[in-house]
């Protein structure tokens, strides 16, 4: 059976996901305080805060881009509140 080529934040579990890598957990640790971090230092201002977010995201997740969209159930739209994208869209196949 060939492995799946998703970040495992949404690939399915499996017995080999079951733990992180001390790197893994190091990498998560190092984002949530540099997430922490960005809070603290933007108390009145959400634009560093998604940033920092969407930037961790993205580097966890080896992706190319990240976007943060919020709704809510009473919306009849979604707003892109922030992105972040490290190449093209035409070099990533998007």
């Amino acid at each position: 059976m060939e492995r799946e080529n998703r970040p495992a934040a949404i690939r399915p579990a499996s017995d080999q996901d079951a733990t992180l890598s001390a790197s893994d957990t190091q990498a998560q640790l190092a984002a949530m305080s540099q997430i922490m971090q960005a809070i603290n230092a933007s108390r009145h201002d959400t634009g560093p805060i998604f940033d920092a977010i969407l930037e961790n995201a993205q580097r966890l997740c080896n992706a190319p881009m990240a976007g943060l969209v919020l709704a809510t159930a009473q919306d009849d739209h979604q707003t892109l509140a922030a992105y972040v994208v490290t190449c093209s869209p035409e070099k990533s196949g998007i």
